[in-house]
């Protein structure tokens, strides 16, 4: 996930790609061949089939950057494969042919998180500067603006509370969170994006981003975890008992070599590497997931990680499956790392309560796998159940979100997803605004925090 989306985290890219080498496509030679390029790029983009859309990268994206072609649709169906694949830099150029072509909102404002990505503000401001030539852009453009203003806010503080700096963490979130009601005052409908219905149906929680400043909250607040950064500012309440020890070793795996289907049906061949950067950022994120399990427990349980780098080891076997109908899921497969590593899943299993796994997802992962499993090991056996993410992310939400999975599978508590029955209504009981509200109204309904503890004590 990338650093500010719910949706995906990293001002880097985080790992090189070889693909399997397409052979050359004839350039389209008639606005109509155009036309149906752009219209496959979309459905390859919204089957989230990223890869079949960056095999066209070669051969047709020099053209597309011509100055005379206007093709649109192809334009920013490269652009936005581009950003999944979490290639910013390469990204930018795409995102503004196409927006000085049709300026949108949710395309400027992706662009401004690629250039935020990519670490090249000068480029978001030359653009700023040609769209507000025109008087219809101008409102638009100065949206984004202050969400970029707003991103950048609550880097800032991200950054000083990891190195211990808590007063300044706290300034700036507090300015980014008045920044945040500052854009809500001003929108109208600029984050107009609605969820499917069938995500609504699995997630009921996707029902609260149906209002009209929905989708804001969800795109500012909640993928940036803004909320419960400024909770970590305070002091927590004081307790007579220490806190239930619950501990997880983190599995990083530098390196994948993996064969997929992706859902058009294309095989693909990708290769990741992590860079040390990247590692951080996983770090950061499941940091401030742990941390806000800290507070909102009320200092009742503590999660102590114990990061295991495997330096030899490589992923090559992802399980494949589809979750409830309609979520594809390509998740990592303990078995399928090479070579084994029985040794170390077994001290895992004797000494800890869950396993998380930390590795470049590329564009194989779908899905991050919360839940338990039994370690596999090579001679056909399992080792007892512990809890498991079998993908983290670099966004502290989806952190949290999959950490009370590992809770969900052991111990009693609403869907993490959200209540089945009425939801709204159980939402409106509850005043629950978002999905990080519902998060929190779990952790404090826990009844007993023993229970989530896998090992013997």
């Amino acid at each position: 996930m990338r650093l500010f989306s719910g949706i995906r985290h990293g001002l880097l890219a985080a790992f090189l790609l070889i693909a399997v080498p397409v052979s050359a496509q004839n350039l389209p030679q008639s606005e109509a061949e155009w036309d149906t390029l752009g219209d496959k790029l979309l459905l390859l983009y919204r089957s989230r089939s990223y890869a079949s859309a960056l095999e066209y990268l070669p051969t047709h994206g020099e053209a597309l950057l011509a100055k005379s072609p206007v093709h649109y649709t192809a334009t920013i169906n490269l652009a936005r494969a581009l950003f999944e694949a979490e290639r910013y830099s390469e990204a930018l150029p795409y995102y503004e042919k196409a927006l000085q072509l049709q300026c949108l909102f949710p395309i400027l404002k992706e662009y401004a998180e690629a250039t935020l990505h990519a670490s090249k503000p000068e480029a978001f401001e030359a653009l700023s500067n040609i769209l507000k030539q025109k008087i219809e852009h101008v409102g638009l453009v100065r949206t984004v603006e202050a969400y970029r203003s707003y991103l950048s806010m609550v880097k800032a503080g991200d950054i000083a509370y990891l190195s211990g700096n808590i007063e300044t963490a706290k300034k700036e979130w507090t300015e980014a969170f008045s920044l945040y009601e500052n854009i809500a005052k001003n929108a109208d409908k600029t984050f107009p994006n609605r969820p499917a219905a069938a995500l609504q149906q699995a997630y009921t929680y996707q029902q609260l981003y149906l209002s009209q400043y929905g989708r804001l909250r969800l795109d500012l607040l909640v993928s940036t975890f803004l909320e419960p950064k400024l909770a970590l500012c305070e002091p927590l309440p004081q307790t007579d008992a220490p806190p239930l020890d619950f501990r997880v070793t983190a599995f990083v795996i530098k390196d994948t070599d993996l064969r997929y289907r992706s859902t058009d049906g294309k095989e693909h061949h990708e290769r990741s590497r992590m860079d040390d950067a990247t590692g951080k950022e996983y770090q950061a994120a499941w940091k401030f997931a742990t941390d806000a399990l800290h507070y909102y427990s009320g200092g009742k349980v503590k999660v102590q990680t114990l990061w295991h780098h495997l330096p030899d080891a490589v992923i090559t076997k992802l399980d494949e499956r589809m979750w409830k109908g309609i979520v594809p899921q390509r998740l990592i497969d303990p078995a399928g790392i090479t070579p084994r590593q029985d040794q170390a899943f077994t001290r895992a299993a004797k000494f800890s309560d869950a396993v998380i796994f930390v590795w470049p997802r590329g564009l194989a992962a779908e899905a991050y796998g919360g839940g338990s499993i039994k370690l596999p090991l090579s001679d056909g056996t399992e080792l007892p159940a512990r809890g498991v993410i079998r993908s983290i992310s670099r966004s502290p939400h989806i952190c949290f979100h999959e950490l009370l999975h590992t809770i969900e599978a052991q111990v009693k508590i609403q869907p993490v997803h959200g209540p089945v029955a009425i939801p709204m209504r159980e939402f409106q009981r509850l005043r629950v605004e978002d999905e990080i509200d519902w998060y929190i109204h779990l952790v404090r309904t826990v009844p007993d925090w023993t229970k989530w503890r896998y090992r013997d004590p």
